[in-house]
């Protein structure tokens, strides 16, 4: 059986993104490694019959610990003899191409989440990023992107040539994201459950707590709001990930005790976004965020930033509403207009599903990656069970 190896810096990226994929590839015939630091879902993978392997790797920048996971994840893909290694974020892709140069894997494919050398980034510090991009672009034998625009970025950029790069998409499962699943009854009972005001408008975030993602605007915002309005209730659902950068969500520190939610590491995403009337991602840098697919799914309309990725995942004035980054103006006028007119919210709800079921298909995004493995490595084992790993877990 070829052996194929997925590495990621933290486990919980197999659960939020990659648990499809890695169950499809395996269904295609596969065995299926999965490299990543400890944490508690590794003991998901390992009892639902995958291979893994810890590795103490950390999202920060630390050379001499770095040194040390370069050195260990080379010995791990000589000893097991991958036939591929496939990467996920930044810095697993360095770490982990790396080692796999090294250790003469094959082939290497490494995904890119969002390219680090974006255009909001300083002209000095995007220079610096741009080099890391080259660097893991270099390294791979193909790469995938979630991001059209990060496809033309890296061949207009001279980073890969054309044909080294394809999109790949940001997929979920449209079964389980499905607005459909809970009636007027289910949202109430689940209001109560969260805490949160049976009749109101609920303004939901779901993002990292991390400055990065908008959230001193997104406060901002809601306290602007509140003082206008009374039957506006805020949400905010996130985990803290990101130890450069951490914001303070607390809802009385902030200013919006008694008019905002606050839910820490959730798995019940459906349940919360069931419970939302419009989502807000006020972000800087994105790949393709995963929030903004997950709220289309759902048919909530969307206020975002015309950035890489978000423009991809929102159809601006059709599915929700574009605004600058870092403008608390229009942001809260954005938030204001879908407050106020029902029937704009009523219209995206329904296009944003729409679009979510032509564009966001996972196990779409599933065949992609499994046709790249296959031109790779010149054929699979198992072509009819080709489609089983994501229809599986979508009726699971």
């Amino acid at each position: 059986m070829t052996k194929v190896a997925v590495v990621t810096i933290v486990p919980e990226s197999f659960r939020v993104l990659l648990r499809a994929q890695i169950e499809h590839i395996r269904a295609a015939g596969f065995e299926v490694h999965c490299v990543c630091s400890p944490g508690s879902y590794v003991h998901d993978l390992a009892r639902d019959g995958f291979v893994v392997h810890q590795v103490s790797l950390t999202r920060l920048l630390r050379p001499v610990d770095d040194l040390r996971a370069i050195i260990t994840l080379t010995r791990l893909f000589r000893a097991q003899r991958f036939a591929l290694v496939h990467t996920h974020t930044p810095k697993a892709a360095l770490l982990g191409q790396l080692a796999a140069r090294i250790a003469g894997v094959p082939h290497i494919v490494n995904t890119v989440h969002g390219l680090l050398g974006h255009d909001g980034v300083p002209i000095l510090k995007r220079s610096m990023l741009e080099v890391i991009d080259r660097l893991t672009c270099a390294l791979s034998t193909a790469l995938l992107s979630q991001s059209r625009e990060d496809v033309s970025r890296a061949v207009r950029r001279l980073m890969c040539r054309k044909e080294k790069i394809r999109a790949v998409g940001q997929g979920i499962d449209l079964g389980r994201f499905d607005p459909d699943r809970f009636d007027a009854q289910r949202r109430r009972i689940l209001r109560k459950q969260f805490g949160l005001p049976e009749t109101a408008i609920v303004v939901a975030m779901v993002a990292r707590f991390t400055r990065e993602k908008g959230y001193p605007e997104f406060f901002e915002m809601a306290r602007h709001v509140s003082a206008a309005r009374t039957d506006v209730h805020f949400l905010v659902v996130g985990a803290t990930l990101d130890e450069r950068d951490p914001i303070d969500p607390d809802p009385e520190r902030q200013g919006l005790a008694g008019r905002m939610t606050l839910l820490k590491d959730r798995r019940d995403m459906p349940e919360i976004y069931a419970c939302a009337d419009i989502v807000v991602l006020p972000t800087y840098r994105e790949g393709f965020p995963r929030s903004l697919v997950e709220a289309a799914a759902m048919g909530l309309p969307v206020v975002s930033t015309k950035i890489r990725g978000c423009r991809e995942a929102v159809a601006d004035g059709e599915t929700g509403l574009l605004v600058r980054p870092g403008d608390v103006t229009a942001l809260s006028e954005a938030v204001e207009m879908l407050l106020r007119e029902e029937a704009a919210r009523a219209r995206m709800s329904k296009a944003t599903r729409q679009r979510a079921l032509r564009e966001f298909d996972e196990p779409a995004v599933c065949e992609r990656v499994l046709t790249l493995y296959d031109e790779l490595l010149g054929g699979r084992k198992m072509r009819a069970g080709d489609s089983i790993g994501c229809t599986a877990l979508a009726n699971g």
